[in-house]
């Protein structure tokens, strides 16, 4: 049995920044997302398709998603190194590694500088230069391959586990790939505050499942995994530590499943009232939105003059789908400052704000907070 789904018309496509404002490939640049409720995982989920399934696996083979990859470089470095940290965490280098979703290499890498025999799988394409770099070889498939068959003592999954149409399938197949005491350790977004607040920054069309604490944990007991779940030290992510337990259960909190229940239209309330403000304060004057990924779906798509802002070199520049906004860094807003800024981080927005107020004392700031419907 499944709740039945709540349909947004009109969410950006986004599968990453681009050159142009519109997607590669005839892919779309927008498209309708569903949310439902599935009672049995206790997750908030998005409705599943065949024509969905078929534009993201086009999307994966383009080697384009949305998020941070881990590296050594700009963003992604603090995500990497705490999330390497917590591995190490687990114990000694023991044995063979499989690192599933390996994005550029650079944990592959890493953990094969640690001491572990490393093999790695990526369905995605464009990133062969990084491998070469990093000196790892990289299985170019999805996950299970006959190519890679184990058993490992570690299996490796970093921000994965949210993109996989039936997750508990995905992790049956991680533990029958493992060997009898093998760990396994996964990193996934937390979307615990999205789901108790109607949050809709969390959504894009590459992610199916919206993992809390306790659905996690309740996702893995399903798939025969006891394990511990923790909130990461960088970034908003849960980290997992998991290894095999068929009789292992997990509890999910009433008032979580109340939430996960309403979370839908709740977030169909907040994308149309939020849309509406914008619009408001795009009648008054300038209106500026930080870190524009976290806000794709509540932007009204009807109105001009909207800008966008990002402190990634790598974004800045450069255009999300469908809006013809190109992304500009914070000396330009600085040099040009606007009468009201969103800052739709819900990681970094209060120092974001700390550092900009001052900077900004003719400008308008709000936070997520700020517009929150309770």
């Amino acid at each position: 049995m499944t709740d039945s789904p709540v349909i947004l018309e009109d969410v950006p496509f986004c599968i990453g920044v681009f050159d142009q404002p519109r997607n590669p490939d005839e892919l779309p640049s927008t498209y309708p997302l569903g949310l439902w409720y599935d009672p049995q995982l206790s997750l908030v989920c998005q409705q599943q398709t065949p024509e969905l399934d078929g534009l993201l696996q086009r999307s994966y083979r383009l080697g384009m998603e949305m998020g941070t990859p881990v590296s050594e470089f700009e963003l992604g470095k603090g995500y990497a190194e705490d999330f390497l940290g917590f591995i190490a965490s687990q114990g000694r280098p023991e044995g063979r590694a499989l690192e599933v979703g390996a994005g550029v290499g650079y944990v592959s890498h890493c953990l094969k500088a640690a001491g572990w025999q490393v093999d790695s799988v990526e369905p995605g394409s464009g990133y062969e230069a990084h491998w070469k770099k990093y000196g790892v070889e990289v299985i170019n498939d999805f996950f299970p391959t006959p190519r890679a068959v184990g058993p490992y003592n570690l299996i490796v999954s970093y921000a994965v586990l949210e993109h996989i149409a039936d997750p508990v399938a995905c992790l049956q197949q991680m533990a029958a790939h493992m060997t009898a005491g093998g760990k396994l350790v996964l990193a996934v977004p937390d979307c615990t505050e999205e789901v108790l607040t109607g949050d809709p920054g969390m959504l894009i069309h590459e992610h199916y499942f919206y993992f809390t604490e306790a659905s996690l944990a309740r996702c893995l007991a399903q798939a025969g995994f006891a394990c511990r779940v923790e909130r990461a030290g960088y970034g908003r992510l849960l980290y997992a530590v998991a290894w095999q337990d068929p009789s292992a259960r997990v509890e999910v909190d009433a008032a979580e499943i109340q939430a996960g229940r309403a979370y839908a239209q709740h977030c169909a309330d907040f994308v149309s009232s939020t849309r509406q403000l914008i619009r408001d304060a795009a009648l008054a004057g300038s209106v500026g939105i930080f870190c524009p990924a976290r806000a794709l779906a509540v932007m009204p798509q009807d109105i001009d003059g909207l800008r966008f802002f990002d402190d990634s070199p790598s974004l800045q520049g450069r255009y999300y789908p469908p809006f013809p906004v190109a992304v500009e860094s914070r000396d330009a807003l600085l040099a040009e400052p606007v009468d009201e800024l969103w800052i739709m981080s819900r990681t970094f927005g209060r120092k974001l704000k700390a550092v900009l107020e001052p900077q900004l004392p003719a400008t308008r700031i709000r936070l997520l907070e700020d517009i929150e419907i309770r």
